[in-house]
């Protein structure tokens, strides 16, 4: 059974918002009925993320689109609608999995790179002590907008690195902590899929292989991914980062 509408979850809070501020900000849209930050019970400290409940519906929503990725002292919070859909979100229907983002990348620069594919359900980038981690995840409302953006956007270049765009696997359907797709950089550029297939095919079945191109001359950006059918084969073929081809390292990563 779903939240009433007039419930609101808000996230990636900085430690040190306290329930003043957050009541503060969130009662500019309309009357706040209850508002709770969740805490550690043993330390009290803040756990990043709060509830909080309006007198109407129009004013949750009021909230969502006017407070959505508002800064709070540095950082910007992720509004949403409590438990709006469940089976949706952990279905990974909609949802898919970015990373190689640029250094500093938040919530809102991960919107950005995709709102244009389609309405947004929920953003968030990864952190750890305060700091934005290289990766994130997108939710879209459809999944024909999740396709879009991994045929779009996989193997883009943002910043001078490549991101890696793929659909979201919930964690009962990871095979293991290792993927079966590998980041590949510092190839001769003349390589082309045959090339590239011939040095990883002695590791194992490879379901898919892109180089990553120029839009409008075709010519290899000298970066790819190369997808095997199992982890265990994406594994050993980690071995070859470092290898060195016409005088450069190449760079093999998860």
């Amino acid at each position: 059974m779903s939240a009433p509408k007039n419930s609101i979850y808000v996230g990636d809070l900085a430690e040190q918002v306290n329930e003043t501020k957050l009541m503060e900000i969130f009662s500019s849209v309309g009357p706040i009925t209850s508002l709770r930050i969740c805490r550690d019970h043993s330390t009290q400290r803040s756990l990043g993320y709060a509830y909080i409940n309006y007198n109407s519906p129009e004013h949750a929503e009021a909230a969502l689109k006017a407070l959505n990725f508002h800064y709070i002292d540095g950082r910007p919070c992720r509004v949403m609608y409590i438990n709006r859909d469940p089976w949706l979100r952990k279905s990974g229907k909609g949802n898919i999995f970015v990373k190689n983002l640029p250094p500093n990348t938040d919530s809102v620069g991960l919107r950005d790179l995709f709102k244009e594919f389609g309405e947004i359900l929920s953003v968030k980038v990864a952190s750890k002590d305060g700091k934005w981690l290289n990766y994130g995840f997108v939710h879209f409302k459809e999944e024909k907008s999740a396709t879009a953006a991994i045929e779009k956007m996989d193997g883009a270049e943002i910043e001078g690195q490549a991101i890696k765009v793929a659909t979201y696997q919930p964690k009962k359907e990871r095979s293991g902590s290792i993927t079966t797709n590998l980041y590949v950089k510092d190839f001769p550029k003349e390589y082309g899929d045959k090339e590239l297939e011939e040095l990883f095919k002695k590791y194992g079945e490879i379901s898919s292989l892109k180089i990553a191109r120029d839009a409008e001359t075709k010519a290899s950006k000298g970066f790819g991914y190369v997808d095997f059918k199992k982890p265990e084969d994406a594994k050993k073929a980690l071995e070859l980062d470092g290898t060195e081809l016409q005088g450069k390292k190449l760079y093999v990563r998860e």
